[in-house]
């Protein structure tokens, strides 16, 4: 990344070039999962994550999309995918 405070930090992103809605919310909910396992392992591109889309997902939960309650229920759902 570029530019202060995140100069130098390492990303992972995953991108959804959608028209519509469609399925982003089960990819995020997996994306949730995969980013606090990469955290947990303090993975290289760790710094941040982000979802980049260029259509609205989930619009009326979307202040509690990254909610601590929200990865907990991704990474229990997707636990046999994300851990093994």
């Amino acid at each position: 990344m570029r530019g202060e405070p995140y100069q130098s930090d390492m990303f992972c992103a995953e991108v959804k070039n959608y028209s519509q809605p469609g399925d982003q919310g089960t990819h995020f909910d997996e994306f949730l999962a995969k980013c606090y396992v990469a955290a947990q392992a303090r993975h290289h591109l760790s710094d941040h994550f982000m979802w980049i889309t260029w259509s609205p997902f989930r619009a009326n939960s979307w202040s509690t999309l990254s909610s601590a309650d929200q990865v907990e229920a991704a990474v229990l759902q997707h636990r046999s995918r994300v851990f093994g």
